[in-house]
């Protein structure tokens, strides 16, 4: 009896799904609309093109160079094309007033991207998009970027601002703390205090030792 062989398929990579994939049961809806269609294959792609625009962001950010929207459009072309994004959704130009303001911030606050900030790995921690903290003025600034429409809440830069004081230590009634989040062309800001962030820490707190009591080995 001869073994049957499946086909290898060194292109899948671990975690990536289809955009018509069975879990999906996209497949058994023949009333889908082309509308539809393009909406669920725009939103597949979305969190791979933001991935993208934030690593490219993060990259001018440290070069620390002048930027323009026509160098930023340019590079944000390169990267999702050379990423194979479908020509259609190549579109840097829909990003630019978020994303062009968002550097040229982040390179004038000299504020470092893409940093981990962790108060309990592997239970609490994130990564700031931007951040800065000045020992000298006591200031505290996280930047956000954000290139889906939906709209965001300052409580996730609260969060990473939690993480902060608790792995450095620091007491929030003695930082000036700086929220932005930039999206859709805005900045929302916001400017917590102490009584905003010391909740948040004692919650980050006492949840992660209720899952180091039950949830690990000592």
């Amino acid at each position: 009896m001869k073994n049957f062989h499946f086909n290898n398929h060194p292109e899948i990579k671990e975690g990536q799904h289809a955009i018509f994939a069975p879990s999906q049961k996209l497949l058994s809806r023949s009333e889908l609309t082309p509308e539809q269609l393009d909406n669920i294959i725009r939103s597949k792609y979305a969190a791979q093109i933001g991935t993208i625009i934030h690593a490219e962001a993060a990259r001018m950010i440290l070069q620390k160079k002048s930027v323009t929207k026509t160098k930023v459009a340019d590079r944000i072309y390169d990267a999702l094309w050379q990423a194979n994004i479908p020509d259609k959704l190549n579109t840097p130009e829909l990003y630019l007033d978020t994303v062009v303001p968002y550097i040229k911030d982040a390179i004038g606050f000299d504020m470092l991207p893409e940093q981990p900030i962790v108060y309990n790995y592997p239970i609490a921690f994130g990564t700031a998009d931007c951040i800065r903290y000045n020992p000298v003025k006591h200031e505290l600034r996280i930047h956000d970027l954000k290139t889906g429409k939906m709209a965001a809440s300052l409580d996730q830069l609260v969060e990473y601002a939690a993480y902060f004081f608790l792995e450095y230590h620091i007491n929030p009634k003695d930082v000036s703390v700086i929220l932005c989040i930039y999206q859709n062309g805005e900045i929302l800001t916001g400017l917590p205090k102490a009584p905003d962030i010391l909740p948040v820490m004692s919650r980050a707190v006492e949840l992660t030792k209720y899952v180091k009591n039950n949830y690990m080995e000592v």
